[in-house]
C-alpha cells in the first residue's frame, strides 16, 4: 500500500572533514544533528503504533496528519524494526519504505542506510524465524560470557 509521506531535512549534519555517508556510517553522534520533519497523512493508527512503540517522542497529531521530527540516528535504528518482516506487520513495513522512500528523495546518503537488522548485521539474521533476506545466524557459534 502506497502512503503520503512528505520529508524535508531541517538541519544538516555538521560533519567536518567527512562525508555524509560516512557519518551516517559511523553513527556518531553528529547523526543526531541531522533532523528532518515527516508529514505522514491519513496513515491508519495500525501502521502509527511502530512510531510509537519505537520511542519517537516528538510526535503530533492532528485529525488525518501526523507530524514527526526525528534525527538521522533515530531513522536508521527505527528501519533495523521496522524493516525486519518477523517484527513489523505489513501495514507498518509499508509506512516505513514510504518514509524510506521520502528520505532517499532529499537524502540519499541516508535513505541508503536505512536497512532491516539482517542486513544492519552483515547478512545474517537473529530471528527465530527467519525470512530468507539473509541467511540465519549459527547460534551457535556465539559463546555465551
Amino acid at each position: 500500500m502506497k502512503y503520503d509521506v512528505r520529508a524535508a531535512r531541517l538541519t544538516k549534519a555538521v560533519i567536518g572533514d567527512k562525508s555524509l555517508a560516512e557519518v551516517y556510517h559511523s553513527e556518531a553522534d553528529t547523526c543526531t544533528t541531522s533532523r528532518f520533519h515527516l508529514e505522514l497523512y491519513d496513515i491508519p493508527t495500525e501502521a502509527k503504533v511502530i512510531l510509537w512503540a519505537n520511542g519517537i517522542k516528538e510526535f503530533y497529531l492532528t485529525d488525518n496528519v501526523c507530524l514527526i521530527q526525528i534525527d538521522a540516528k533515530t531513522l536508521i535504528q527505527l528501519a533495523r524494526t521496522c524493516l525486519c518482516k518477523e517484527r513489523v506487520t505489513v501495514m507498518q513495513m509499508d509506512l516505513f519504505k514510504c518514509i524510506k522512500q521520502a528520505i532517499l528523495e532529499i537524502d540519499p546518503a541516508l535513505g541508503t542506510r536505512l536497512v532491516p537488522n539482517c542486513i544492519y548485521r552483515g547478512g545474517y539474521c537473529f530471528e527465530k524465524n527467519s525470512c530468507g533476506i539473509c541467511k540465519p545466524a549459527d547460534i551457535n557459534h556465539y559463546k555465551i560470557i
